[in-house]
């Protein structure tokens, strides 16, 4: 592990949700040059400390300390579910955005099959109108 790898995952992190380091540091007791330092490099958390920010950012340890790019790995155990992964990192980025619509439409329909709704049928308005 580089001080570097895991000080930018943590920035790249912290961007993400929009939190600063002192945010960071109130949440997991730290005290906030503690955080800068790890950002910085010059400092290095334990093995407990790895545990705790890799689950208050819902990622892996690997993917904190720069060994992984794949941030949550047990997704990944289904072997259906790796291969989507794969081929979605290959797709253009409009390409993505369908995929993840196509995605929401599947959410949805399998939703509405499990409330015993068929097809277009909404609550209010049941398929017959009898």
């Amino acid at each position: 592990m580089t001080h570097r790898a895991l000080g930018a995952k943590l920035k790249e992190l912290l961007d993400e949700r929009g939190m600063t380091q002192v945010e960071l540091a109130r949440h997991l007791h730290l005290g906030k040059s503690t955080v800068s330092q790890y950002i910085s490099g010059t400092r290095t958390p334990d093995l407990a400390m790895l545990v705790r920010l890799a689950r208050f950012f819902s990622v892996s340890v690997d993917y904190l300390l720069g060994l992984s790019d794949v941030r949550w790995p047990a997704v990944l155990k289904d072997p259906d579910v790796a291969v989507v992964v794969r081929r979605a990192g290959e797709l253009a980025p409009e390409q993505k955005a369908r995929l993840l619509e196509y995605i929401d439409y599947l959410t949805f329909e399998a939703g509405r099959k499990e409330s015993g709704r068929p097809g277009g049928a909404s609550p209010d308005r049941p398929d017959d109108p009898t």
